[in-house]
């Protein structure tokens, strides 16, 4: 089965140098492949988020 990740994220003109706005809420990551759920979780610890991985 093929789905689709679909994430949404504003772009601000901040320099690099800046620490991104913090986020925060959990968000579950579905995926039946491994690596998919790896690098979505990465992503969204990333940007602030508390990801709850599942397969």
């Amino acid at each position: 089965m093929k789905g689709t990740i679909q994430l949404k994220y504003e772009f601000s003109k901040t320099s690099r140098s800046e620490k991104p706005k913090s986020r925060n809420g959990r968000i579950l990551v579905m995926d039946d492949e491994n690596i998919i759920r790896k690098i979505a979780g990465s992503m969204l610890m990333r940007l602030g988020y508390d990801p709850e991985v599942s397969k």
